[in-house]
């Protein structure tokens, strides 16, 4: 499943534009200011086929509102940032929120944040909150990241031989972006950030794995099992209900409930054989044995 074109606000999409970078946003955003744009938006996305609706940065709250209606109108879900006051979200209709916004929630307290979190809870809304993307990137010293970066033949780290050259640039390119602006006070509040995660959970918001893909040192499928670990230890949950959260409660968020998420008779089959139980230990979801690929079998020779 894949959106179309992120929505984003219209200056975030003139900036971009007078920035020398390979992407060309018009090509892969759509500005929207207004509620004409928001519907304009929509049906551009409906035209193109997306399965959802990305959102990301936002201009007010009335177009955020506008997106939300629209997108539900058309039936398409709503995925993605929470670029606004946090108490805006209650008038949206947003199936997950990415990324938790560390500097929205700061300016919360408690009994605001925790009645949001009911509310996320009943109409279903999930946060995936990529703690990887911060603990495996943004908090990395700058020189690390460079340094991996440039390891092109994986000589000090193997992931890096999976890395496409298209994705190398832009790793390159988010590096000059880091030497220019740095968030210094990302660390200092990340045991914040995660008490408000843990409130969230303890109010019945379902967190769900995610690694931020694209953002320099995330490696697709390895990240992910990095953020497995990070959930368990962080929320101080049984690796079950990650595991259940990563499979079951992830299709089912997408719709796709019907054709994956469980082993069943009539289901995709996909699986991974293990050799370690990683309901004793997360990080055993990592001893990959075997991979089932819409049911034929490749055993670890034939992974390697």
């Amino acid at each position: 499943m894949t959106a179309g074109p992120i929505l984003e606000s219209p200056r975030f999409v003139e900036r971009m534009q007078n920035r020398d970078i390979e992407e060309n946003p018009l090509d892969t955003r759509i500005g929207v200011g207004s509620l004409e744009e928001a519907e304009a938006a929509i049906a551009r996305l409906q035209e193109m086929g997306a399965d959802f609706v990305k959102i990301r940065t936002v201009a007010n709250k009335d177009t955020y509102w506008a997106i939300s209606k629209a997108a539900s109108d058309a039936g398409l879900k709503l995925f993605g940032h929470a670029d606004l006051p946090f108490r805006h979200l209650r008038g949206g209709n947003q199936a997950s929120l990415e990324h938790l916004p560390a500097d929205t929630l700061r300016r919360s307290d408690e009994s605001e944040r925790r009645q949001l979190w009911r509310e996320l809870a009943k109409r279903g809304t999930a946060i995936v909150p990529t703690t990887v993307d911060y603990t495996h990137s943004i908090f990395l010293p700058i020189d690390v990241v460079e340094g991996s970066v440039e390891d092109v033949d994986g000589t000090g780290d193997d992931r890096n031989r999976y890395v496409s050259d298209a994705l190398r640039l832009s790793w390159r390119e988010q590096v000059v972006d880091r030497k220019e602006s740095r968030h210094p006070d990302y660390e200092t509040n990340f045991d914040t950030w995660f008490s408000h995660l843990r409130e969230a959970h303890e109010e019945g918001v379902k967190i769900l794995p995610g690694t931020d893909d694209g953002v320099v040192l995330m490696y697709s499928g390895f990240s992910l099992h990095d953020e497995l670990a990070m959930l368990v230890k962080h929320l101080d949950v049984a690796p079950l209900e990650i595991l259940k959260n990563a499979t079951i409660e992830s299709t089912r968020l997408l719709g796709l409930e019907d054709e994956l998420g469980t082993v069943e008779e009539g289901k995709l089959a996909d699986l991974v054989l293990l050799n370690r139980n990683p309901l004793d230990d997360i990080t055993n979801s990592r001893s990959i044995e075997g991979v089932f690929r819409a049911g034929a079998y490749f055993d670890s020779e034939a992974i390697r």
